[in-house]
């Protein structure tokens, strides 16, 4: 059952709005002289140029947009979840930029750069 919503409640759908465009809309960059052909154009999308840089912050902000929508994410709740790499980048970006609490769960052989 989702709780009524407070100022606080509003202040973090709003910040969630203001950080949205940062999200995902990233540029196509053209690969050109790979091979010839009039009809096909070859596009790379640049995906580190959101915030984050994390090629999961599409899917991270959805989980985190959705969870606050329906109640399940708020101020003074933290984010839990499992990842040992790009979606741990996205939600703790995410997370710091609205002022949610994430916590990620790793794996025990997780290298010290993923760590």
């Amino acid at each position: 059952m989702k709780a009524p919503i407070n100022s606080l409640d509003t202040d973090l759908i709003y910040l969630v709005k203001k950080v949205a465009p940062f999200i995902g809309n990233t540029p196509l960059f053209p690969i050109k002289n790979i091979f010839h052909n009039p009809d096909v154009q070859l596009f790379a999308k640049l995906e580190w140029q959101q915030l984050s840089g994390s090629v999961k912050a599409r899917a991270g902000f959805q989980i985190i947009k959705d969870a606050i929508e329906k109640g399940e994410l708020y101020y003074g709740k933290r984010l839990l979840d499992a990842s040992s790499g790009n979606t741990a980048i996205a939600y703790a970006t995410i997370g710091a930029s609205i002022g949610i609490s994430v916590t990620i769960c790793m794996p025990d052989n997780s290298s010290a750069e993923r760590q």
